[in-house]
C-alpha cells in the first residue's frame, strides 16, 4: 500500500491505570498491553509515537515493572517516543483549582524528568478535558502545544490561543471519528479498512491525521490489538506532536474556545453539559462525589498540610466519577473512590478538636449514605 507512504500521521497514545487499581488487573494490563506492545514498538524501528503515562502509573511501574521502564526509555533513545505532559493523579484539570492543577502538572513534569530525563512540551489534558481555566496553568509550566478534542473550536486543525502577557499555546484537535473507530475495533482487525479512511481524512483536508486514544487499547481492551497498530502503522508516515507544530504551522488565532472533553458530543455542548461522564449536572451520584471532595478542599484549607497531602490530590482521580456515570455506571468502583476519599479526610481531621471531628465526619458520612442509596441501572 505505497500510496499511503506519505500520509502524515500522529499517534498519541495515553497510559493510566488508577491509583485504587488491584494488583491482578495491573499484572494482566502490564502482560497483555505494555510489555509485548513497547517490545514490538523496539521491532519497528520506522515507528514514531507520541506518548502520554499519568504520573502514578509511572510511579508503579518505576516500582513494580521496571521492565516496561527499561523499554520505554529505550525507545525514546531512538527517537519512537515522544514524551507529554499531564496531570499525575488523572484529575480533571477543569474541574480543580488553580493551585490543585499546577500541583497536578508540576508533579507530573518532574516524575517525567527524573525516568525519563525529558522535559516535554507538549501536554495531554486526561480525558482531553479542556476549558480557558487550564491555560494559565500550561503557560505557567511551559508547555508550547495541547492536544484538544474536535469540538473545542471551528478551525479544521488546529489554532494558537493567546494569553496574559502575550503569552501563547498551539491547540492541536484530534480526529474523533477515525480515532474512536480504532479505539472501538469499528475495523475489525482489517488494516486495509482503516488505511483506506485514513488516506481520505488527509486527501480531504491536506492535514495530518491526529489520533489519540488509550494505549490499552492494544492489548487489554481488544486481545493482542497490537498487531492491528503496527500493521497499520507500517504503511503511513509516522510523526510525533512536536513535528505538528513545526511542520504544519497553526496560523489561526481562535477567540471562542468550548469547554468539553473527548467524550462530550455537540448536543451535550449545546445544553451546557461539558464534562458528562464525570460532571453531569442531572447526575446525583456526581454531584455527591463532587460535594464529598468539596469537604475535604474546605477542610485543607483550615488544617496544617502534613503527610496527608499526596492523597489529597490523589481523590481527585476520574474513575470515581467515570464509573459514577449512567453510561458506565458500577457502584462498587464509585465506593471504591469515595472510601480512598473518606480515609483521606480522616487523616486530615485527626487533630481537630473532637466536637469539629464529629460534625466533619457526619457531614461525610450523610453524601457517603447518599450514594449508596443511588441506582442508575445495569452495572458494567
Amino acid at each position: 500500500m505505497d500510496f499511503t507512504k506519505d500520509v502524515p500521521i500522529a499517534f498519541i497514545l495515553h497510559a493510566y491505570q488508577p491509583i485504587t487499581q488491584t494488583e491482578q488487573i495491573f499484572e494482566r494490563i502490564v502482560n497483555k498491553c505494555y510489555e509485548p506492545f513497547f517490545t514490538k514498538l523496539l521491532e519497528n524501528p520506522q515507528i514514531k509515537i507520541t506518548l502520554n503515562i499519568s504520573g502514578c502509573l509511572v510511579e508503579k511501574l518505576e516500582n513494580d515493572y521496571p521492565q516496561i521502564i527499561n523499554l520505554v526509555n529505550k525507545s525514546i533513545s531512538a527517537g519512537q517516543i515522544e514524551m507529554m505532559g499531564s496531570a499525575y493523579y488523572h484529575a480533571l484539570l477543569p474541574l480543580l483549582t488553580k493551585d490543585e492543577q499546577n500541583y497536578q502538572i508540576t508533579k507530573q513534569q518532574m516524575i517525567i524528568q527524573e525516568v525519563f530525563d525529558i522535559l516535554p512540551t507538549s501536554f495531554f489534558p486526561p480525558e482531553l478535558a479542556i476549558s480557558p481555566t487550564i491555560f494559565d496553568s500550561l503557560i505557567l509550566n511551559g508547555f508550547e502545544n495541547i492536544i484538544a478534542p474536535s469540538n473545542v473550536f471551528l478551525e479544521p486543525y488546529g489554532g494558537i490561543l493567546k494569553v496574559k502577557n502575550d503569552k501563547s499555546i498551539s491547540i492541536i484537535k484530534r480526529n474523533k471519528i477515525l480515532s474512536n473507530s480504532i479505539a472501538f475495533n469499528g475495523y475489525y482487525n482489517n488494516s486495509e479498512r482503516a488505511l483506506k479512511d485514513i488516506l481520505h481524512a488527509f486527501q480531504t483536508s491536506s492535514i495530518p491525521v491526529v489520533l489519540a486514544m488509550d494505549l490499552e487499547t492494544f492489548g487489554e481492551h481488544h486481545e493482542n490489538y497490537y498487531n492491528f497498530f503496527f500493521e497499520l502503522m507500517n504503511e503511513l508516515q509516522s510523526i510525533q506532536v512536536s513535528e505538528l507544530s513545526r511542520e504544519y504551522k497553526i496560523a489561526e488565532q481562535i477567540g471562542i474556545l468550548q469547554s468539553t472533553s473527548w467524550s462530550t458530543d455537540d448536543v451535550q455542548l449545546k445544553m451546557g453539559i461539558h464534562f458528562p461522564l464525570w460532571d453531569h449536572p442531572q447526575n446525583s451520584v456526581h454531584q455527591l462525589l463532587h460535594s464529598h471532595l468539596e469537604l475535604l478542599r474546605q477542610i485543607k484549607q483550615k488544617v496544617s498540610l502534613s503527610s496527608w497531602l499526596e492523597d489529597y490530590h490523589a481523590s481527585f482521580y476520574s474513575c470515581q466519577f467515570w464509573w459514577g456515570s449512567k453510561e458506565m455506571w458500577n457502584k462498587k468502583l464509585v465506593l471504591t473512590g469515595l472510601d480512598f476519599q473518606r480515609k483521606t479526610l480522616e487523616n486530615i481531621v485527626e487533630n481537630l478538636p473532637e466536637s469539629d471531628k464529629k460534625m466533619i465526619i457526619n457531614l461525610s458520612d450523610n453524601i457517603i449514605k447518599r450514594v449508596k442509596k443511588c441506582n442508575l441501572g445495569k452495572e458494567k
